[in-house]
């Protein structure tokens, strides 16, 4: 199988630069990036890295290389695929904390959740999801560093898969929009 990735700078736009962002994801990521750029080039400078496919372990060696340009905040939006492939969560929690050291000098990591009513090809993967998100709030638990876009959350609000996803797990514009705002308010708060 091919593997793309596709890593995306941009300098800011006319808005006060307010820090380097680094943004490491998935399919998800990839295909968010447009939205991503409209909702925080004004305010960061942003790089984006996204991976269709990738589970966490997967990613990093992308991680490092973007922990190089040392941002200043990170968004780390993974674990989709984990949840798909039927990764252990512990498995995948061991490797969210590697990629959160990895970013150690950044000020702030953002982790984003997956949703829990994930579907491929009509079959359901909520318990993996579901599991997933547990390590990644743990993790978040009790450190002020780290920050969590509740993308779940999100997504059960706004209508549930059908109105934000194009196939059960990506998201459509408006869904992407959406995930956009969040991480830039997630941002805002680091």
């Amino acid at each position: 199988m091919l593997a793309v990735v596709v890593i995306v700078a941009t300098t800011a736009g006319c808005g006060i630069v307010s820090g380097r962002v680094a943004i490491l994801g998935d399919s998800i990521t990839r295909l968010s990036s447009d939205s991503l750029h409209a909702a925080l080039d004004d305010d960061y400078s942003v790089h984006i890295v996204g991976k269709p496919g990738a589970r966490v372990d997967e990613m990093q060696a992308e991680a490092t290389l973007l922990a190089r340009g040392r941002p200043d905040k990170v968004i780390i939006n993974l674990g989709t695929n984990d949840a798909i492939q039927g990764y252990p969560a512990a498995s995948t929690r061991h490797n969210l904390e590697q990629l959160l050291d990895t970013f150690d000098a950044a000020r702030c990591v953002v982790f984003v959740t997956i949703d829990e009513a994930l579907e491929v090809y009509g079959s359901p993967r909520r318990a993996g999801a579901r599991a997933v998100n547990v390590q990644i709030r743990q993790i978040a638990d009790g450190r002020p560093d780290v920050k969590i876009v509740d993308w779940n959350r999100i997504v059960a609000e706004h209508g549930g898969i059908l109105t934000l996803t194009i196939d059960g797990v990506h998201p459509n514009a408006r869904g992407q929009k959406l995930l956009a705002e969040a991480d830039l308010e997630a941002l805002a708060s680091c």
